[in-house]
């Protein structure tokens, strides 16, 4: 029944090995299923039937304090996917239960009480091994493979178990040669990066067939290891003995007159070491704890999240401190903001381009007040300029002409090229000088520029274009 509740569900082949007798094992288990401690279900595998504790099997073995598990099986949650490798376990936990030199085997479903974090590597089972006259006794981790796994896994796997430092031994029982060769070559690569455990390896049908009392192990360098009680050859790992002093070699010279000694010279005195002031006392216990709280928080952390393997199989990844992880950040977040958050905002202000300052415009001296060309008069009343940008404002004023009518006027430079032109309607009436409306243009030019031209036109062709030539400093 303590089998049964450990493993889950046995078949007949696996009960067995428990009476070490049919006959016996039959009349057990029709006894147990007579009173409703055991029932039966097809396990679509073969062998087809398995058996289980039922809720009245898991009560009595409560009652007289042998329930060592708290997992219960469930018919509802059986899988073929795990058939195999629990039956396997378990022929091979029961055969080690037996073994003179083992000592409280415990298969996985008792290890999950027993692991100190959630992301320790729990093994098929653990057990201690010790040898008669040997003082010390190795805790080996038991590994049941029946398949290959991929590279991934393996990998996974071993590192998992080069972190168990609780674990001196681990014993391997490969499903196939395959399986083995590859299992082992990987233990030869890590070797020194597990060490000092110590990994063995053999396959499942010889370990079964000597019943685990005579078997023989081998390890990643392919040397065998017995395990027989009467004559154990896998022992405890011995102090290495410390390496022997070379002796001194005797060397022969010629008798030779003392020489008479010098006298030495006194040593200079050691320069004093200046003791640390009190701000780099401080310096160092706060660097000290910096690094302290640094290293509690990344455990903390790492310890947040935990990978859970199932006796069916299944991995489940979990992570519970989500609230408390928010809660950190936002404070954390706050704080930031709170210290350095004007500064940020100092910072970011002074990186956004500043507006360009408004331009300032200089007056610019002109040489002629008063241009005339064919009895029309452009007086420039003021001209100005900033950074290659000119602002001119003008009056034009006609002679002894009724009705002259403007079109537009345009501001050119010495090579012809316009610079601003303006539609500009508007009809000086004569006779006598009769002025127009202010112009006003705005036109980029050269730096360098000294002068331009005011041309005019006239609508409908009434008289050909007038050009004046401005002049400034």
């Amino acid at each position: 029944m303590e089998r049964l509740a450990e493993y889950g569900f046995l078949t007949m082949a696996e009960i067995h090995f428990i009476f070490g007798n049919k006959t016996w094992a039959y009349g057990v288990m029709n006894e147990l299923r007579s009173q409703g401690i055991v029932a039966d279900f097809d396990t679509h595998m073969s062998p087809r039937k398995g058996h289980y504790l039922t809720h009245k099997g898991y009560r009595v073995l409560g009652k007289f304090h042998r329930l060592k598990v708290g997992l219960r099986f469930n018919l509802d949650r059986y899988s073929t996917f795990i058939f195999r490798h629990r039956l396997a376990c378990a022929k091979a936990g029961i055969t080690l239960a037996k073994h003179p030199n083992v000592r409280e085997f415990m298969p996985e479903s008792r290890l999950w009480k027993r692991r100190k974090k959630a992301t320790d590597k729990l093994c098929d089972g653990e057990f201690l091994y010790k040898v008669p006259d040997q003082e010390k006794a190795e805790r080996v981790g038991l590994e049941v493979e029946l398949t290959l796994k991929n590279q991934s896994k393996l990998d996974e796997s071993m590192e998992q178990l080069g972190r168990r430092k609780d674990l001196d031994q681990v014993w391997w029982l490969c499903g196939d040669s395959t399986t083995l060769k590859a299992v082992r070559r990987e233990a030869n690569r890590r070797d020194y990066w597990l060490s000092p455990q110590r990994h063995f390896f053999i396959l499942l049908e010889d370990f079964l067939a000597a019943k685990g009392g005579k078997a023989d192990l081998t390890d990643s360098e392919g040397r065998a290891f017995s395990i027989d009680a009467d004559a154990p050859t896998l022992l405890p790992r011995q102090p290495e003995p410390e390496p022997e002093a070379p002796p001194t070699p005797v060397a022969f010279y010629p008798v030779r007159e003392p020489q008479p000694q010098a006298t030495p010279e006194p040593e200079p005195a050691s320069i004093p070491v200046p003791e640390p002031t009190p701000m780099m006392r401080d310096i160092k216990r706060l660097r000290s704890m910096a690094l302290r709280v640094l290293a509690w928080a990344w455990n903390w952390l790492r310890e947040s999240w935990s990978l859970y393997e199932c006796q069916d199989g299944r991995r489940i990844l979990s992570f519970y401190r989500w609230p408390h992880v928010c809660a950190a950040g936002a404070l954390a977040l706050a704080l930031v903001a709170y210290w350095y958050g004007p500064a940020l905002l100092k910072i970011a202000g002074h990186s956004v381009n500043p507006p360009a300052p408004p331009p300032s415009w200089r007056k610019r001296h002109l040489y002629d007040y008063g241009i005339t060309r064919n009895e029309w008069t452009l007086y420039p009343l003021a001209l100005s300029s900033s950074n290659g940008r000119y602002r001119l404002n003008l009056q034009l004023a006609n002679g002894p002409y009724r009705n002259r009518k403007l079109c537009s006027l345009s501001v050119k430079d010495l090579d012809g090229h316009t610079l601003a032109s303006k539609v500009w309607k508007a009809t000086i009436f004569g006779p006598g000088y009769r002025l127009a409306s202010d112009a006003a243009f705005e036109f980029r030019g050269p730096r360098s520029m000294d002068r331009f031209f005011v041309d005019l036109s006239a609508c409908n062709g009434e008289w050909g274009a007038e050009s004046f030539l401005v002049q400034f400093r």
